[in-house]
């Protein structure tokens, strides 16, 4: 009988648990991507906890992530068929993503992780069933990137479609989980990197700066020829971006906010070290301009302007915006459909109740979208 070990033999890359610094970045870097957030992101369990125990012996976050990264390649590589491929690659694409989620700057290892986070995940998504469609929308000398993902079926152009973002280090891929559950309910999927994210910003140069509803609405603009409602979910920051483009574009059929706040800027204050990954995402190295940005943000003034179905999804424990941030999304619009579901034990963006939260999206965004697609019709 043939033995085959899994693992055993491996060489880890070097560690320095006596590096003071370097044990102290660890372990900010753990807090921020708990195995919750990762696992809800696309993460496999077991990669997830091997990078936690690596971080935690000494072994710097993004070569931990990194070394992750190739091995699940290297599964891919020696995979038996096409489903066991895309799976391995799709998990390497999440490890490269985490790994660089220790960057703020956008530095040249940074620029090079993320090539391997966006290979990885196409080639994975190349041999799924179902694979998306690469799109790119042009915005001023770049564009904004996305997948475009369509259930097997019926015709493309009687579906609905939702346009899934994420706020200031949660990126495209990182909602790949979201899609399954959209897609089984009938909806097409916009993965998309809006201005100041992923590929968008990294690869084409796209920042987030005033005016960015024009953009989101520029890709919303094009899906609108190939489908027949579109809706818009919006995670962390994401939510409250979501918000400001529903307010500014009375063709957005939906909005969803997950984790999001109607004062965004209210986290200068608790967290001041987030306003530098706000200011990559302006493209600006200072602190001012994304301070600027999330004050230009406040969207009290601006929600009774949405007359579209709202639901806002939040968690009564979300230590970033708390559910108090979050109600003036539902209180304030104008929409005489609007939902808010709390979850009393629910951290930031719901990670632990990730599967509950994407079934109750996606049946409440088919609903809505359908019913939006029949008015249109008539």
């Amino acid at each position: 009988m043939a033995s085959r070990y899994i693992q055993r033999g491996a060489r880890l890359p070097n560690s320095e648990p006596g590096d003071e610094a370097l044990m102290q970045a660890n372990a900010a870097h753990a807090r921020a991507m708990p195995l919750a957030r990762m696992l809800d992101n696309g993460m496999r369990f077991a990669d997830a906890l091997a990078l936690h125990r690596m971080a935690e012996a000494g072994v710097p976050w993004v070569a931990a992530g990194t070394w992750l990264g190739e091995r699940n390649l290297a599964c891919a590589d020696a995979a038996p068929g096409r489903t066991a491929e895309a799976q391995h690659c799709i998990a390497a694409s999440a490890c490269f993503r985490f790994a660089q989620s220790a960057h703020v700057l956008d530095t040249p290892e940074r620029l090079r992780l993320y090539r391997r986070v966006i290979d990885s995940f196409a080639r994975g998504a190349a041999l799924l069933p179902a694979p998306p469609t690469r799109i790119e929308v042009p915005v001023g000398s770049g564009a904004l990137c996305g997948w475009l993902f369509h259930p097997v079926g019926a015709d493309r152009a009687a579906r609905p479609v939702v346009m899934v973002f994420g706020g200031a280090d949660g990126w495209r891929e990182s909602y790949y989980t979201m899609v399954a559950p959209l897609s089984e309910e009938g909806l097409s999927v916009c993965l998309l990197d809006g201005p100041g994210q992923g590929e968008s910003r990294l690869f084409q140069g796209v920042y987030l700066r005033p005016g960015f509803e024009a953009m989101f609405e520029s890709v919303a603009a094009k899906l609108r020829q190939t489908h027949s409602a579109v809706g818009v979910w919006g995670n962390s920051l994401g939510g409250s971006l979501a918000f400001a483009i529903a307010a500014a574009s009375p063709a957005i059929d939906a909005v969803c906010a997950n984790g999001g706040s109607a004062r965004p800027s209210e986290i200068i204050e608790r967290y001041p070290r987030v306003l530098d990954r706000i200011a990559a995402m302006t493209g600006h190295h200072g602190r001012a301009a994304a301070a600027g940005l999330l004050t230009g943000l406040d969207l009290i003034d601006r929600l009774p302007r949405i007359t579209c179905p709202v639901l806002v999804l939040h968690g009564g424990q979300d230590a970033l915006f708390p559910v108090e941030s979050a109600e003036p999304l539902h209180d304030l619009v104008a929409s005489d459909d609007r939902e808010m579901v709390i979850w009393d034990d629910g951290e930031h963006c719901l990670y632990t109740h990730a599967a509950e939260r994407n079934l109750l999206a996606a049946s409440w965004f088919a609903t809505r979208l359908r019913a939006a697609a029949e008015r249109r019709r008539q």
